[in-house]
């Protein structure tokens, strides 16, 4: 064996013998623990050693907790009440027999005490009655507080302004989709709705009607007048709406002809312009601006875009609202969860409230109802049977002393 392989043995034997005298926590580092903490040191060398006592300085609840004995069990308090001492300079017993002095001391260490107006056993009280919640320090807190009101009032608008950008991107989308915003009346009529129009539902009916008439009136040799308009109106019922509006439109000349008459010169001469017919041979009527279609009816379903562009759109849209929508129903759970907490606990302190005036020794018996003045804004009892109070306002007759 050559020189070069023992010492290769021999090194290869040395680091087995190191790494098994080498614990887990150990480190390859010969660096030890420089600063006070294990940050970062938890891999140096010697690092086991680096226990609690060994940290930085404590801070926080830490410094100022304290274990103690009371009543045989084991509590953490926060202070310790100061000594009690008199204006002599001298510690006082709390089983001091004589209490005024036991009052001085108690005076003074008050000024020494942050905790002083802090009532442990108040704080602290079970709710032994459901008279006592509205009362109650701390268990009354949730049901006097205005944060869930707030909250409930925060949520309701959030709510509102999801739905609102939901229904405009709503709108976008169908008109990328192809539907129209906007349609006339004309394209939702079906085949069978002009019959709702007609003035002349039961033309068979008529017909037997004036039948039995005419047939009447030939009996007592009474002049029949012919008039046939029921039958030409059920033959025509679809003409009967122009035919009126014809008629109406004759009435309306006859009465301008008539006013432009009255308005005229001494000649009595005017010149108005005639309503001259299409040369299609149909009535030119004009069209109310209500009828019109708006300005934003696109029958365009690329909304402009090239093709690409919008099959995008279209894409991202429905992502988007399908986004929004989950938005929207969260929003609104979280609306009612609010406030059915809100009715809850108005609901429970009514209860309690009303618990509190009923019974035997209060002021209203179990039949009547207990009606809460701070909630309905009021300081003076209502009175039973009587809604308001008239006040006799009558005033006497002033008559003039003649002499």
């Amino acid at each position: 064996m050559s020189s070069s392989q023992q010492v290769l043995f021999a090194e290869t034997i040395l680091s087995v013998k190191k790494a098994l005298k080498r614990e887990a926590c150990e480190s390859d580092s010969d660096e030890p623990v420089s600063n006070r903490g294990n940050r970062g040191d938890k891999t140096k060398k010697k690092a086991r050693f680096t226990e609690r006592g060994h940290l930085a300085p404590p801070s926080g609840p830490e410094t100022y907790k304290r274990t103690v004995e009371y009543a045989g069990v084991l509590r953490e308090t926060i202070s310790q009440n100061p000594l009690l001492i008199d204006d002599d300079g001298y510690v006082v017993d709390s089983d001091e027999e004589d209490p005024e002095r036991l009052r001085d001391a108690a005076t003074n260490a008050i000024l020494d005490n942050p905790y002083a107006d802090v009532i442990i056993e108040e704080i602290l009280a079970p709710l032994t009655s459901v008279t006592d919640l509205p009362t109650h320090p701390t268990l009354s807190r949730p049901f006097t507080s205005n944060t869930i009101t707030s909250l409930m009032h925060q949520s309701n608008d959030i709510m509102r302004k999801e739905n609102a950008s939901l229904w405009k991107v709503k709108r976008l989308l169908a008109g990328f989709c192809g539907d129209y915003m906007w349609i006339p009346c004309g394209v939702l009529l079906g085949e069978n709705d002009g019959d709702y129009y007609k003035t002349n539902i039961f033309p068979e009916i008529t017909e037997i009607t004036q039948a039995a008439l005419d047939e009447t009136r030939a009996l007592y040799d009474v002049p029949i007048e012919k008039l046939h308009s029921n039958e030409q109106n059920g033959a025509n019922g679809d003409n009967v709406a122009a035919n009126d509006v014809i008629q109406v439109n004759e009435t309306q000349a006859n009465t301008t002809k008539g006013n432009t008459k009255n308005s005229s010169g001494p000649n009595g001469n005017t010149k108005t312009t005639p309503f001259n017919p299409t040369p299609s041979g149909e009535l030119d009527i004009p069209v109310h601006p209500f009828f019109a279609a708006p300005l934003t009816a696109r029958p365009d379903k690329n909304m402009g875009l090239p093709d690409a562009e919008a099959e995008e759109m279209r894409h991202l849209l429905q992502a988007y609202v399908q986004k929004q929508e989950q938005v929207c129903r969260g929003a609104r759970k979280l609306f009612e969860g609010l406030l059915k907490a809100q009715r809850l606990r108005q609901t429970v302190m009514t209860w309690a409230r009303t618990e509190a005036h009923s019974g035997e020794n209060h002021d209203m018996s179990d039949d009547e109802d207990w009606y809460d003045k701070e909630y309905l804004g009021i300081t003076e009892d209502l009175k039973k049977g009587q809604d308001e109070e008239e006040e006799d306002t009558t005033t006497t007759k002033k008559t003039r002393n003649r002499k």
